[in-house]
């Protein structure tokens, strides 16, 4: 038996300002995410039963959307992105399937490799930026690489 190709994934940029991303997770791997998305200007909903005291601060100041409750199909409309950032590895399969079959790209925690697409690690200077993978296989990886790349420029 021939083993599988591992992924590769395209390397894009992408301009988020204004296009709704759902978030389904309220823990420390969502804060990071609605962060970053909100500095890049995207229109966040995040669905969790419960959130990080910051995540429940960003909330009361209307940084985002939270709407306290559990994933269901219907959650899924017309989002430019979703992350499945939950700790229940089911609830992140059902997730990136039913965004795949709306046109949604969905990035997931876990499991690997249910992903449409991967966050590179990113190191940002004024008049550059530098992205780092490693196509998924060791986000740590590519983190101790961005950290070195911090170093030398």
């Amino acid at each position: 038996m021939v083993p599988p190709k591992p992924r590769r994934y395209y390397p894009i940029g992408l301009d988020i300002t204004d296009r709704e991303c759902l978030v389904v997770g309220g823990g420390r791997v969502a804060e990071r995410k609605v962060m970053r998305l909100l500095a890049y200007g995207a229109k966040v909903t995040v669905v969790s039963p419960e959130l990080t005291p910051s995540l429940k601060k960003w909330a009361r100041q209307d940084m985002f959307c939270h709407q306290k409750k559990k994933f269901s199909n219907d959650i899924l409309r017309e989002q430019f992105l979703v992350f499945a950032l939950t700790d229940d590895l089911s609830v992140n399969r059902r997730i990136a399937c039913e965004a795949r079959k709306k046109n949604i790209l969905a990035n997931v925690a876990k499991p690997g490799g249910a992903s449409a697409f991967i966050l590179p690690a990113v190191l940002r200077r004024p008049s550059f930026s530098i992205a780092v993978s490693t196509e998924g296989r060791s986000p740590r990886t590519a983190k101790r690489i961005r950290e070195k790349l911090k170093k030398i420029l």
